[in-house]
């Protein structure tokens, strides 16, 4: 396998920046302000680690140990990192399944969400208050948004809808939500989960936003 190396470019004049000691990263995600890149890395065993690191200086500010391939996201400041995770009490019981805040600067867990799912789908809102989750597409569990509140891990909100959801975009202030299902969008607002409105067509949507207000 060709080994993957992370590249970033400055947008006044497309300079590469330099990426020292770069481990041959699987996945990357940004913040919302694009200050912080978080990329994970893994060996043959499948353990590893996810790296984050602040732009464009490219300088280390944090590093998770990771235990399986897991869906991440960091916070919009770039100073939490949330992680889907799961334990067991011993090789022959099942695995329980959750998803870990962490602390990026000191690498500590500062809340556990009793997250039941696989991943497929992981984001704060814009205020950093909330984290949303989507589940994999298996029986229905990608039918379902669930929106948590992280200052006390509480479920407050689950969006569920009658098809698999294929993408969701948060509104700028980050009290909207929209959800597309094929050829549906649905605007739901926020934290609330309440249906604000939907959208139907039968050629399907490409792609969708929100507009700055």
């Amino acid at each position: 396998r060709q080994r993957r190396r992370l590249m970033v470019w400055s947008s006044a004049g497309g300079k590469a920046l330099p990426v020292q000691d770069d481990a041959d990263p699987w996945e990357m995600s940004f913040d919302a302000q694009s200050q912080h890149v978080a990329t994970m890395h893994q060996d043959a065993r499948g353990l590893g680690t996810i790296r984050v690191r602040s732009l464009p200086a490219l300088q280390e500010t944090g590093r998770i140990p990771i235990d399986h391939r897991s869906e991440f996201a960091l916070s919009p400041d770039g100073s939490l990192l949330a992680v889907s995770g799961r334990v067991r009490d011993n090789e022959r019981s099942p695995w329980h399944l959750h998803v870990d805040l962490f602390d990026v600067a000191t690498s500590r867990r500062t809340l556990r969400l009793a997250e039941d799912r696989s991943l497929t789908w992981l984001r704060f809102s814009p205020d950093g208050r909330h984290l949303f989750s989507v589940g994999e597409s298996f029986g229905d569990q990608a039918r379902e948004l669930r929106v948590w509140r992280l200052s006390d891990g509480r479920l407050v909100a689950s969006l569920r809808h009658e098809t698999d959801i294929q993408g969701a975009r948060i509104g700028m202030r980050g009290d909207e939500l929209a959800t597309r299902t094929g050829g549906q969008i649905r605007v739901w607002g926020l934290p609330s989960g309440s249906l604000l409105s939907q959208i139907e067509t039968d050629a399907g949507f490409k792609d969708y936003t929100f507009s700055p207000d």
